[in-house]
């Protein structure tokens, strides 16, 4: 059998559901591809991983070898085989850079090739042994030790939601969802700037927003200026120079304008060169993928599954914004299943928050509907365009969960 193929046995073999969502399909070649879909479709429909038997079967075969090599060494052998296959093609193009002296070019897509393939090489089989969980929790418990009344992980913003959730932690993909003009992008750049403030470098990609559009948010919320007048120009001199100051200002802050036109690569690309600490990406649905499928929901499983492992890959919070489907409402809670498309996203998410409330209502509310703790908990904050001031309502219910421990 050939290489793909041993590697798709091995996990059956293993039962390994999880590393293989994690597979990208352009490791494989000609049939092992059709192979790789027929699991693919299978894991769809039932949840669940073929047996060997039932493969062989659907690949019309009497008998299929089970391979002992173990799943990460054939994984790096198709790697291998697959960077062997791009180096040759990246060669030609390299050569007509140099042809026509595109030194920029260049450099750009060598950098993308190697972003490209150290995600793609990183990969281990995750067993650990009674030991290794034994030193995980104590290395937790040293930390928070460390850590009095803070978040292990980096400060969302909200106190209540750190104390739920811990903060956003390295590996995870956290959503903000919400039904549309709700205020998904403005939550989502009140957290990234109060990451900012924290001292951690955080990566806002817009997908759809202009950077003028998010600019104005942004520089509105830093110095809490009424945003209808700085949208108007109206703005007085005061504030003038106020904005005009921040440009001393060396805030670890990274902007990215997607333009609906962002891909996986491209994402893996500009994390791997400018390394954030936390990576927001505003309107998740209109990443481009490689491959378009007939199904919109096959289209949201690569996507989720591509976006989990950029997560785990660079070992950093990836935090993605989505939309509720029309069955949810907009002042009521939510669940995983009215994300638009999402089904693949609610296996893979660590934390997912809604957001809801009247339109005019002077707060909103945030409902962590999911959460990799368990623990689901409704809380207000404020809603407040003049001030710019969307923090946490404070409550007594809020301080008692903020300050237990």
């Amino acid at each position: 059998m050939s290489i793909g193929t041993n590697l798709l046995v091995a996990i059956l073999r293993d039962r390994d559901l999880k590393l293989f969502r994690l597979l990208n399909e352009n490791i494989f070649i000609d049939y092992e591809k059709e192979q790789y879909k027929i699991i693919k479709e299978y894991v769809e429909k039932y949840r669940s991983l073929p047996s060997i038997q039932t493969f062989a079967e659907l690949i019309d075969e009497e008998e299929i070898l089970v391979p002992d090599a173990p799943i990460d060494l054939l994984y790096q052998r198709c790697i291998e085989r697959k960077l062997k296959e791009d180096l040759l093609n990246l060669s030609t193009e390299i050569e007509e850079d140099i042809r026509k002296h595109e030194i920029d070019a260049l450099i750009s897509r060598m950098e993308r090739f190697i972003a490209r393939y150290k995600r793609l090489k990183q990969i281990e089989d995750g067993v650990k042994t009674f030991r290794d969980l034994a030193q995980t929790v104590l290395d937790y418990i040293q930390e928070k030790r460390t850590k009095i009344d803070k978040p292990i992980g980096i400060p969302t913003g909200w106190d209540t939601l750190d104390f739920l959730t811990g903060g956003y932690q390295p590996e995870d993909l956290d959503l903000i969802v919400a039904r549309p003009k709700m205020g998904k992008s403005l939550i989502m750049a009140y957290s990234a700037l109060h990451v900012a403030q924290q001292g951690y470098i955080p990566m806002l990609i817009s997908m759809e927003m202009s950077i003028k559009q998010q600019a104005k948010r942004i520089i509105a919320l830093h110095s809490k200026l009424n945003f209808s007048a700085l949208h108007t120009g109206e703005i007085s001199s005061f504030a003038e120079r106020e904005i005009a100051s921040l440009l001393d200002t060396e805030l670890p802050f990274l902007y990215v304008e997607g333009r609906f036109s962002k891909t996986i690569d491209d994402i893996a690309f500009l994390v791997e060169k400018y390394n954030p600490d936390i990576v927001f990406i505003d309107g998740g649905y209109l990443i481009k993928i490689q491959k378009h499928y007939k199904s919109l929901w096959e289209n949201a499983t690569v996507l989720a599954n591509e976006l989990k492992n950029l997560a785990l890959t660079y070992s950093k919070p990836f935090v993605v914004s989505f939309q509720f489907n029309r069955q949810a409402s907009r002042t009521k809670g939510g669940d995983l299943e009215k994300i638009q498309l999402t089904d693949a996203l609610s296996q893979l998410v660590s934390v997912a928050i809604g957001i809801h409330g009247e339109d005019n209502s002077p707060t909103k509310v945030i409902d962590v509907f999911a959460n990799r703790e368990g623990i689901t908990q409704s809380f207000e904050i404020n809603w407040d365009w003049e001030r710019m001031d969307f923090s946490e309502v404070k409550n007594e219910e809020n301080q008692t969960a903020s300050r237990a421990t």
